[in-house]
């Protein structure tokens, strides 16, 4: 079922519903944005949310996916945008993160929120 996911969706902007306006209103709407430090962005796709984010706050962002075409292309749009010493792209599996317990101060999942966990 991945595969024929990864084939949809892997040339695609965005791997989900959404824009940057409804990531800006999200975010704002956070009781206060400017003590986050630490975001994990579960899910993150091609990454868009994320930048987005990193432009938005001065919080170091880890971007994980399991999808290693997606992750690559975040890296190079980090890489391009001048984030990549705030945002560390990732290939990794929501369900099996190695994430130590309250290392980040916002779990956000915005490229995966319609994705339906599966054991």
């Amino acid at each position: 079922m991945d595969d024929l996911f990864y084939e949809i969706y892997n040339d695609l902007p965005r791997q989900g519903p959404g824009d940057a306006e409804c990531t800006r209103r999200a975010f704002q709407s956070l009781p206060d944005p400017s003590a986050i430090h630490r975001i994990l962005d579960v899910g993150c796709g091609a990454g868009l949310q994320t930048l987005e984010i990193a432009r938005l706050s001065t919080a170091d962002i880890v971007a994980a996916d399991n999808n290693p075409v997606v992750i690559e292309t975040l890296s190079r749009r980090v890489e391009k945008d001048g984030l990549s010493p705030r945002v560390k792209p990732v290939v990794a599996d929501m369900l099996a993160l190695d994430v130590a317990p309250k290392s980040f101060d916002l779990l956000w999942s915005e490229g995966a929120i319609y994705m339906q966990c599966r054991s």
